[in-house]
């Protein structure tokens, strides 16, 4: 199942730009492919954040690929503005940056 999920996720990227992305070499990540040897927990965990997957999904353990599985939704202490305003953050991954910057202008 590593294996599998491992190709899923690497999509159209090479195993040598992974490898080099996570510091393990390209043959180390074949054989995590192929099923030949698995990642010890530290390679797990870089993995699954390079691939912003949680390592439960990396171990098949689960189909949800997202790290976390909060629900702002439900979350009784957030205001309708706040779940509404997340929504549209959830929506636009390419204003996620810029926001950022508002809320935390640099120091300089």
């Amino acid at each position: 199942m590593i294996g599998k999920r491992l190709i899923e996720l690497r999509g159209s990227l090479t195993q040598e730009e992974v490898a080099d992305k996570i510091g393990i070499s390209r043959a180390r990540l074949g054989h995590y492919e192929i099923g030949r040897s698995k990642p010890d927990v530290d390679t797990l965990q870089l993995l699954a954040d390079f691939y912003h997957c949680s390592t439960d999904y990396i171990l098949g353990r689960t189909d949800n690929r997202q790290p976390n599985n909060y629900d702002f939704h439900n979350d009784t202490a957030l205001t309708t503005s706040q779940k509404q305003l997340l929504e549209e953050i959830k929506n636009r991954p390419d204003i996620v940056d810029a926001l950022i910057k508002i809320i935390r202008p640099s120091s300089n």
